[in-house]
C-alpha cells in the first residue's frame, strides 16, 4: 500500500470512529512529532477535510466495515 493509500485509509478510519480515546491518542502522536499536519496540507486538502467533518456532523457517515465490504475488491 502506498503512502497516499495509507493516508486515505487512516482518514477513513478517523472519520468513522466515535471513540474519543482513539482520537486523543492520535492527536498526541501528531503533537509529539512537533508538526501540525494541517499546515502541511494544501488548501484543497483542508477544504476536503472540512467538508468531511461537516458531513460527519450531519450524520452522513459510512462505517469502515461497510466501506471495506464495498471497495475490498479494488484494494
Amino acid at each position: 500500500m502506498s503512502i497516499q493509500e495509507q493516508k486515505v485509509e487512516l482518514a477513513r478510519m478517523i472519520l468513522s470512529t466515535d471513540d474519543e480515546q482513539v482520537l486523543k491518542r492520535l492527536r498526541a502522536v501528531f503533537q509529539e512529532e512537533g508538526t501540525d499536519f494541517w499546515d502541511g496540507m494544501s488548501a484543497l486538502q483542508q477544504k476536503i477535510v472540512d467538508e468531511s467533518i461537516a458531513q460527519a456532523d450531519r450524520g452522513e457517515l459510512v462505517t469502515h466495515a461497510k466501506a471495506m465490504s464495498k471497495y475490498r475488491k479494488w484494494l
